[in-house]
Protein backbone atom coordinates (compact mmCIF):
# COMPACT_ATOMS: atom_id res chain seq x y z
CA UNK A 1 0.00 0.00 0.00
CA UNK A 2 1.65 3.47 -1.16
CA UNK A 3 0.84 6.25 1.55
CA UNK A 4 -1.55 8.88 0.36
CA UNK A 5 -2.23 11.50 3.07
CA UNK A 6 -5.82 11.11 3.56
CA UNK A 7 -5.53 13.89 6.21
CA UNK A 8 -8.06 16.14 7.99
CA UNK A 9 -9.35 18.29 5.46
CA UNK A 10 -11.43 22.11 5.10
CA UNK A 11 -8.40 24.32 5.51
CA UNK A 12 -9.00 27.24 7.40
CA UNK A 13 -11.44 25.51 9.89
CA UNK A 14 -9.93 25.90 13.88
CA UNK A 15 -10.04 21.79 14.49
CA UNK A 16 -8.99 20.20 17.53
CA UNK A 17 -5.98 17.67 17.98
CA UNK A 18 -6.96 14.49 16.20
CA UNK A 19 -8.03 11.18 17.82
CA UNK A 20 -5.99 9.36 15.25
CA UNK A 21 -3.10 10.62 13.74
CA UNK A 22 -0.68 8.30 11.85
CA UNK A 23 2.25 9.74 9.95
CA UNK A 24 4.44 7.55 7.35
CA UNK A 25 3.90 4.14 8.68
CA UNK A 26 5.63 1.48 7.02
CA UNK A 27 5.20 -2.41 7.70
CA UNK A 28 6.91 -5.36 7.03
CA UNK A 29 6.63 -9.18 7.30
CA UNK A 30 9.67 -11.10 7.68
CA UNK A 31 9.78 -14.67 6.00
CA UNK A 32 12.47 -16.67 5.00
CA UNK A 33 12.71 -15.24 1.45
CA UNK A 34 13.49 -11.85 3.29
CA UNK A 35 11.28 -8.70 4.35
CA UNK A 36 8.13 -8.50 2.43
CA UNK A 37 6.94 -4.63 2.66
CA UNK A 38 2.89 -4.59 3.16
CA UNK A 39 2.35 -0.95 4.01
CA UNK A 40 4.58 2.13 2.62
CA UNK A 41 4.56 5.23 3.81
CA UNK A 42 0.82 5.78 4.79
CA UNK A 43 -0.33 8.84 6.36
CA UNK A 44 -3.63 9.91 7.73
CA UNK A 45 -5.85 11.13 10.75
CA UNK A 46 -9.17 10.76 12.28
CA UNK A 47 -10.90 13.41 14.00
CA UNK A 48 -13.24 13.02 16.91
CA UNK A 49 -16.63 12.21 15.08
CA UNK A 50 -15.44 11.32 11.76
CA UNK A 51 -15.50 7.99 9.61
CA UNK A 52 -13.07 7.21 7.18
CA UNK A 53 -12.71 4.37 5.18
CA UNK A 54 -9.94 2.86 3.38
CA UNK A 55 -10.78 1.95 0.32
CA UNK A 56 -8.26 -0.47 -2.38
CA UNK A 57 -8.22 -4.09 -3.83
CA UNK A 58 -7.64 -7.28 -2.03
CA UNK A 59 -4.37 -7.51 -0.83
CA UNK A 60 -3.48 -4.03 -1.12
CA UNK A 61 -2.87 -3.19 3.00
CA UNK A 62 -6.41 -2.05 3.94
CA UNK A 63 -6.43 -5.14 7.11
CA UNK A 64 -2.81 -4.93 7.74
CA UNK A 65 -3.20 -0.82 8.51
CA UNK A 66 -6.18 -2.04 11.14
CA UNK A 67 -4.11 -4.32 13.04
CA UNK A 68 -0.93 -1.55 13.02
CA UNK A 69 -3.25 0.49 14.96
CA UNK A 70 -3.82 -2.45 17.14
CA UNK A 71 -0.06 -3.58 17.62
CA UNK A 72 -1.45 -6.76 16.45
CA UNK A 73 0.70 -7.83 13.56
CA UNK A 74 1.43 -11.56 14.93
CA UNK A 75 4.95 -12.96 15.12
CA UNK A 76 6.33 -11.82 11.73
CA UNK A 77 4.91 -8.22 11.33
CA UNK A 78 6.78 -5.55 12.26
CA UNK A 79 5.99 -1.75 12.15
CA UNK A 80 9.88 -0.77 10.73
CA UNK A 81 8.69 2.88 10.42
CA UNK A 82 6.20 6.30 11.00
CA UNK A 83 4.42 6.62 14.15
CA UNK A 84 0.31 5.87 15.40
CA UNK A 85 -0.59 8.78 17.63
CA UNK A 86 -3.60 8.16 19.34
CA UNK A 87 -4.57 11.06 21.51
CA UNK A 88 -1.14 12.14 21.39
CA UNK A 89 0.21 8.86 22.41
CA UNK A 90 2.48 7.05 20.46
CA UNK A 91 1.48 3.55 19.96
CA UNK A 92 4.29 2.29 17.86
CA UNK A 93 6.12 3.15 21.21
CA UNK A 94 4.22 2.24 23.87
CA UNK A 95 4.62 -0.64 26.46
CA UNK A 96 2.22 -3.71 26.17
CA UNK A 97 1.48 -2.95 29.62
CA UNK A 98 -0.41 0.27 28.48
CA UNK A 99 -1.28 -0.83 24.88
CA UNK A 100 -3.26 -4.05 27.14
CA UNK A 101 -5.32 -1.08 28.74
CA UNK A 102 -6.35 1.01 25.70
CA UNK A 103 -7.94 -2.24 23.72
CA UNK A 104 -11.00 -3.11 24.27
CA UNK A 105 -11.59 -0.28 26.20
CA UNK A 106 -10.23 3.51 23.86
CA UNK A 107 -9.73 1.76 21.03
CA UNK A 108 -11.53 -1.61 19.67
CA UNK A 109 -12.27 -3.57 16.68
CA UNK A 110 -14.64 -5.47 14.61
CA UNK A 111 -12.84 -8.43 12.86
CA UNK A 112 -13.76 -9.45 9.53
CA UNK A 113 -14.97 -13.22 10.90
CA UNK A 114 -16.97 -13.14 13.51
CA UNK A 115 -16.45 -16.70 15.32
CA UNK A 116 -12.79 -15.66 15.76
CA UNK A 117 -13.84 -12.82 18.40
CA UNK A 118 -16.33 -15.18 20.10
CA UNK A 119 -15.56 -17.91 22.49
CA UNK A 120 -17.42 -20.90 21.45
CA UNK A 121 -17.76 -22.78 24.93
CA UNK A 122 -19.33 -18.74 26.51
CA UNK A 123 -22.43 -17.78 26.30
CA UNK A 124 -22.56 -14.61 24.01
CA UNK A 125 -24.23 -12.66 27.29
CA UNK A 126 -21.14 -13.39 29.60
CA UNK A 127 -18.81 -12.29 26.64
CA UNK A 128 -20.46 -9.01 26.42
CA UNK A 129 -20.32 -8.60 30.07
CA UNK A 130 -16.93 -8.99 30.51
CA UNK A 131 -16.05 -5.73 28.67
CA UNK A 132 -17.52 -3.26 31.24
CA UNK A 133 -16.54 -5.43 34.00
CA UNK A 134 -12.86 -5.87 33.13
CA UNK A 135 -12.61 -2.83 31.71
CA UNK A 136 -14.55 -0.90 34.30
CA UNK A 137 -15.17 -2.38 37.29
CA UNK A 138 -18.49 -2.53 36.98
CA UNK A 139 -20.63 -5.58 38.73
CA UNK A 140 -22.43 -8.22 37.28
CA UNK A 141 -26.01 -7.25 37.00
CA UNK A 142 -24.80 -3.78 35.78
CA UNK A 143 -22.64 -5.50 33.15
CA UNK A 144 -25.99 -7.81 32.19
CA UNK A 145 -28.46 -4.57 31.76
CA UNK A 146 -25.97 -2.87 29.41
CA UNK A 147 -25.42 -6.06 27.67
CA UNK A 148 -29.06 -6.11 27.04
CA UNK A 149 -29.30 -2.96 26.08
CA UNK A 150 -26.63 -3.14 23.73
CA UNK A 151 -27.78 -6.05 22.02
CA UNK A 152 -31.22 -4.36 21.59
CA UNK A 153 -29.26 -1.33 20.09
CA UNK A 154 -27.95 -3.64 17.54
CA UNK A 155 -30.98 -4.33 16.46
CA UNK A 156 -30.98 -8.24 17.63
CA UNK A 157 -34.49 -10.09 18.12
CA UNK A 158 -35.56 -11.07 21.65
CA UNK A 159 -32.22 -10.21 23.42
CA UNK A 160 -32.49 -11.92 26.50
CA UNK A 161 -32.41 -15.46 24.39
CA UNK A 162 -29.73 -14.16 22.67
CA UNK A 163 -27.70 -13.84 25.20
CA UNK A 164 -28.37 -17.33 26.85
CA UNK A 165 -27.06 -18.47 23.39
CA UNK A 166 -23.96 -19.75 22.81
CA UNK A 167 -22.15 -18.62 19.42
CA UNK A 168 -22.96 -21.64 17.36
CA UNK A 169 -26.87 -21.75 18.08
CA UNK A 170 -26.66 -18.09 16.67
CA UNK A 171 -26.71 -16.91 12.67
CA UNK A 172 -23.85 -15.59 11.00
CA UNK A 173 -25.25 -12.29 10.82
CA UNK A 174 -26.21 -12.65 14.35
CA UNK A 175 -23.04 -13.68 15.06
CA UNK A 176 -21.73 -10.20 13.72
CA UNK A 177 -23.89 -8.12 15.64
CA UNK A 178 -22.86 -9.66 19.01
CA UNK A 179 -19.13 -8.94 18.22
CA UNK A 180 -20.75 -5.04 16.85
CA UNK A 181 -21.88 -4.86 20.56
CA UNK A 182 -19.01 -6.23 21.66
CA UNK A 183 -17.23 -3.65 20.64
CA UNK A 184 -19.06 -1.21 21.35
CA UNK A 185 -19.86 -2.01 25.45
CA UNK A 186 -16.50 0.19 26.48
CA UNK A 187 -17.65 3.27 24.40
CA UNK A 188 -14.09 3.38 22.77
CA UNK A 189 -12.81 6.67 21.42
CA UNK A 190 -11.67 4.81 18.18
CA UNK A 191 -13.51 2.00 16.40
CA UNK A 192 -11.33 0.27 13.50
CA UNK A 193 -13.87 -1.86 11.41
CA UNK A 194 -12.04 -4.61 9.05
CA UNK A 195 -15.23 -5.49 6.76
CA UNK A 196 -17.29 -6.24 9.50
CA UNK A 197 -20.56 -6.34 8.13
CA UNK A 198 -20.62 -9.00 4.53
CA UNK A 199 -23.41 -11.08 5.92
CA UNK A 200 -25.65 -8.00 6.86
CA UNK A 201 -28.07 -6.57 5.19
CA UNK A 202 -28.36 -3.03 4.24
CA UNK A 203 -30.29 -1.46 6.88
CA UNK A 204 -28.50 -3.79 9.42
CA UNK A 205 -24.88 -1.92 8.33
CA UNK A 206 -27.08 1.65 8.83
CA UNK A 207 -27.81 0.69 12.35
CA UNK A 208 -24.19 -0.86 13.19
CA UNK A 209 -22.78 2.94 12.21
CA UNK A 210 -25.70 4.80 13.89
CA UNK A 211 -24.50 2.85 16.74
CA UNK A 212 -21.53 4.21 16.59
CA UNK A 213 -22.01 7.24 15.58
CA UNK A 214 -20.24 9.13 18.96
CA UNK A 215 -16.68 7.26 18.04
CA UNK A 216 -14.50 8.07 15.68
CA UNK A 217 -14.20 5.07 13.00
CA UNK A 218 -11.23 3.94 10.96
CA UNK A 219 -13.10 1.49 7.76
CA UNK A 220 -11.40 -1.15 6.06
CA UNK A 221 -14.45 -2.73 3.46
CA UNK A 222 -13.27 -5.53 1.17
CA UNK A 223 -14.85 -3.20 -2.18
CA UNK A 224 -17.03 -0.21 -1.87
CA UNK A 225 -18.50 2.24 -4.39
CA UNK A 226 -18.26 5.56 -4.32
CA UNK A 227 -21.96 6.34 -2.99
CA UNK A 228 -20.98 3.79 -0.20
CA UNK A 229 -17.90 5.17 0.94
CA UNK A 230 -20.12 8.77 0.66
CA UNK A 231 -22.52 7.47 3.38
CA UNK A 232 -19.98 5.96 5.33
CA UNK A 233 -17.39 8.41 6.18
CA UNK A 234 -18.95 11.82 8.07
CA UNK A 235 -16.69 13.94 5.79
CA UNK A 236 -15.20 13.23 2.67
CA UNK A 237 -11.58 12.26 1.92
CA UNK A 238 -9.71 12.10 -1.21
CA UNK A 239 -7.29 8.91 -2.50
CA UNK A 240 -7.37 5.56 -1.91
CA UNK A 241 -5.66 3.54 0.64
Amino acid sequence: MDGTDISRQYAGRTMAEPILAIKDLSISFLTRAGEIPAVMDFSATVDAGQALGLVGESGCGKSTVALGIMRDLGANGRIVGGSIRFKDRDLVTLPQADLRRIRGSEIAMIYQEPMASLNPAMKVGRQLMEVPMIHEGVAASEARARALRMADAVRLPDPARILDSYPHQLSGGQQQRIVIAMALMARPALLILDEPTPRSTSRSRLESRSSSRNSAAISAPRCCSSATISGWCSKPATGSA
